[in-house]
Parts: C-alpha cells; sequence; structure tokens
C-alpha cells in the first residue's frame, strides 16, 4: 500500500524536484489499472484548437511537499526526473505508521489518494488511483 512508481519513458536522470519546487506535468487519472475509467486529465482543458475542435491541454502546477495535493503526488512526482513520463498508483490508505503522540506512541493510517471522502461525483471512497504523468517543468 502507498504509492508506486513505474517508468514509462526516462527523462534527464539529473533534474529532480526537491521540497516546495513548483512542478509543471500533464497527467491522465484513472479508477482502473487497464485505464479503461478515466477519472481526469490535464489534456482535456484549455482552449479548443480549431482545427481538431478539442482542448490543447492545461498543464497541472502545484508546489511539491507544501500540502497543496494528496500525499501520493507529492511522493509520485518527486521520484520522477524532468521529461519523465510514468505511472503513479496511489492507495486510498491503509498504511500505518507508528509515532508518538501527545499521549504517547501510536499508529495512524496514511492516505496517499482521497481515502474514506474521496470526491463526490468524481473519485470514490476509498479508490486506488492510477495515473499516467509527465514532468514537464521544474521551478
Amino acid at each position: 500500500m502507498g504509492i508506486t512508481v513505474e517508468s514509462i519513458q526516462a527523462g534527464d536522470g539529473k533534474h529532480y524536484p526537491s521540497q516546495r519546487q513548483t512542478v509543471t506535468l500533464h497527467y491522465v487519472g484513472y479508477l482502473d489499472r487497464a485505464g479503461e475509467q478515466k477519472f481526469d486529465s490535464t489534456w482535456d482543458r484549455g482552449p479548443i484548437d480549431p482545427k481538431t475542435k478539442k482542448p490543447v491541454g492545461r498543464p497541472f502546477k502545484f508546489r511539491i511537499h507544501s500540502g497543496q495535493v494528496v500525499k501520493g503526488w507529492d511522493e509520485g512526482v518527486s521520484q520522477l526526473s524532468l521529461g519523465e513520463k510514468a505511472r503513479i498508483t496511489m492507495t486510498a490508505g491503509g498504511e500505518e505508521l507508528e509515532g508518538e503522540g501527545c499521549c504517547g506512541p501510536h499508529r495512524h493510517a496514511v492516505d496517499y489518494a482521497y481515502g474514506e471522502r474521496g470526491i463526490p461525483g468524481l473519485i470514490p471512497p476509498n479508490a486506488t488511483l492510477y495515473l499516467e504523468v509527465t514532468l514537464i517543468a521544474i521551478h
């Protein structure tokens, strides 16, 4: 449980995003490993190309490890090098970590996706997500 990253196309192997850097990427998100249940895509956004009558795409940007996205995005994208295309699989939760709290040692589940809440009308509760991601810039 957690995340897995499977490289589809190698990046430059030199430039990896670090904490608090902003990344720009394209992705397609699926609810199934076969890629038949798409729930979102940056390629489906942006202005319409007059020739194809389809969106030209609008990349997604976020700052690594800043709380802007769920843990699976941060952990997965930080493993990609510039230009890399990869499949990131993230589970909704279940990985238990030990830690110290106000009342001593305890265990808690970590969500890498959207957990029990899901995103109503888009991502069901406790869904495992399959993302095909291309890292196109690191700022």
